[in-house]
């Protein structure tokens, strides 16, 4: 009996400890492909669409100077790499 306990509670501990298994990542889940300047924000949406890209451009609020001066292009994880290559491409 007390090698049963003694094996659960070595368990518990290790299982505590643990990092566990890595989390399962959606493929569909938007992430953060690069934050650029709003003049040049239009332009690289359009590149990355005519690759067949889906991206969700969010301008940039800049608290110091009271206006709207980057965009943050956010894409689709299963997108990122080709997204990636697009933006390198580009500059």
């Amino acid at each position: 009996m007390q090698q049963t306990q003694a094996v659960g509670i070595r368990r518990w501990f290790f299982d505590l400890l643990s990092r566990g298994e890595a989390p399962e990542e959606d493929p569909a889940e938007l992430v953060d492909l690069a934050t650029v300047p709003l003049a040049v924000g239009p332009l690289l949406v359009a590149r990355l669409e005519e690759e067949g890209i889906t991206v969700a451009p969010i301008e940039a609020f800049n608290l110091a100077r009271d206006t709207r001066s980057h965009m943050r292009l956010m894409v689709r994880r299963d997108q990122f790499a080709a997204a990636t290559q697009v933006i390198n491409a580009s500059d």
